[in-house]
């Protein structure tokens, strides 16, 4: 099986650090997927920090698969289940924890697969259904490796001489944009909480931020450093992401009560700190009811944890599947990684909030489509999103 194996000094920093114990080794139409030298928006660094790699053992596949829970009547099935995935080889996202490990996960160790068979992905049996939150978000050696990492891309895209003066000033400029951690304190009521549907969008994201400090970076060191132009720009804003397992990954029914709640794992990483929420799917999900209710749903649960919901639409044609990697994917070929990001962060502040618990049926009715009394021609519905913003307006004006 062709592999694709990260750089040494990337596996020098990984084996430096605990909480990394992934073989880093990704067949190359993985890697394809993933990275910017391939497919995808990621950094080499973001792969390997995330632990992603492609497995081809049997055992451990149905360990991942079972997680040790499965009945004897299923363990012939599940056994087949990881002789297939074994074949095929399966890229696995590990979920680390706040502690900065990727060993432990509460008391369970949880991991997803991501297949070339049907279902695409799968999960450990169980109700359990954690965030994914990207490593780096709040490993500190990860933030203060990266941070040389980017000064360095600067410096040599820039001709800049790597003197003690030059680097005093791009720590001053960093410092300045909020790069030192500011990023993975989910905790803090300051920073915007995007929450997205998989893995691979929030490590896009991530990615997408560290693009935003590098370009404040060029825009100092391209022009003349000495004239601190910086301080005439925009710091990027201080927001976190989290990946959901599925548009309802948040929520569960509240037991004796009407509507939902959030599930523990959930519970426990938003606490109940007054902030904004906002949720980004798929482009298509918008004219999607079913996500749409879901996304009702969630912002009526988060408003009695003092959260309001805001969604971020990703612009495309009707009904074209375009995620929030996509989106960066498609705009970082035609203009570039740092005018991909200033975009995506564009939609982050134009996000709008959307009204709660709208019921089903209610958007069913809303968003079909009409006919145009004149000229007798079928009218595109509103789509569900669209209709939940505008339901929220109106609710202001009441």
């Amino acid at each position: 099986m062709p592999t694709v194996q990260f750089t040494p000094e990337t596996i020098n920093f990984l084996a430096r650090n605990e909480g990394f114990r992934g073989k880093h080794l990704l067949r190359e139409d993985h890697y394809d997927r993933l990275s910017r030298n391939g497919r995808g928006y990621l950094r080499d660094q973001t792969i390997a920090m995330a632990n992603l790699y492609t497995c081809v053992s049997e055992p451990q596949l149905l360990t991942i698969y079972t997680d040790g829970q499965f009945a004897a009547q299923q363990e012939s099935q599940n056994r087949h289940l990881a002789e297939t995935l074994a074949r095929t080889g399966c890229l696995v996202i590990p979920f680390p924890q706040m502690g900065g490990t990727l060993e432990e996960l509460g008391a369970r160790n949880w991991q997803r697969m991501r297949t070339d068979i049907e279902p695409k992905y799968f999960s450990p049996l169980g109700a359990f259904n954690p965030p994914y939150m990207p490593l780096g978000y709040f490993f500190p050696p990860f933030i203060s490796w990266m941070k040389g990492q980017i000064m360095d891309a600067v410096f040599a895209k820039t001709n800049t001489s790597k003197n003690p003066e030059n680097i005093q000033l791009a720590e001053e400029v960093l410092q300045w944009s909020g790069y030192n951690g500011l990023f993975g304190d989910i905790y803090n009521p300051r920073l915007d909480l995007i929450v997205v549907e998989g893995e691979f969008k929030a490590l896009s994201i991530y990615d997408a931020w560290l693009d935003l400090h590098e370009s404040i970076l060029m825009d100092v060191f391209r022009d003349n450093p000495h004239h601190y132009p910086y301080r005439d720009l925009t710091p990027p804003p201080f927001v976190a992401c989290l990946g959901i397992v599925g548009v309802w990954g948040m929520l569960r029914k509240n037991k004796g009560k009407q509507g939902y709640e959030l599930r523990p794992e959930w519970a426990d990483v938003l606490g109940s700190v007054p902030r904004s929420v906002k949720v980004c799917f798929d482009s298509d999900s918008e004219w999607n009811i079913q996500i749409g209710h879901a996304a009702s749903q969630m912002a009526q649960t988060l408003m009695l944890y003092k959260m309001r919901t805001e969604y971020i639409s990703i612009p495309s044609p009707i009904h074209k599947k375009l995620g929030a990697d996509d989106f960066l994917v498609e705009s970082a070929q035609t203009k570039g990684y740092y005018e991909a990001a200033q975009e995506f962060y564009h939609l982050v502040q134009n996000a709008e909030p959307l009204a709660g618990g709208v019921p089903f049926n209610e958007l069913v009715q809303a968003t079909q489509a009409t006919v145009d009394p004149e000229t007798k021609a079928e009218v595109q519905g509103q789509s569900a999103i669209g209709y939940l913003k505008q339901k929220y307006r109106q609710s202001l004006l009441k």
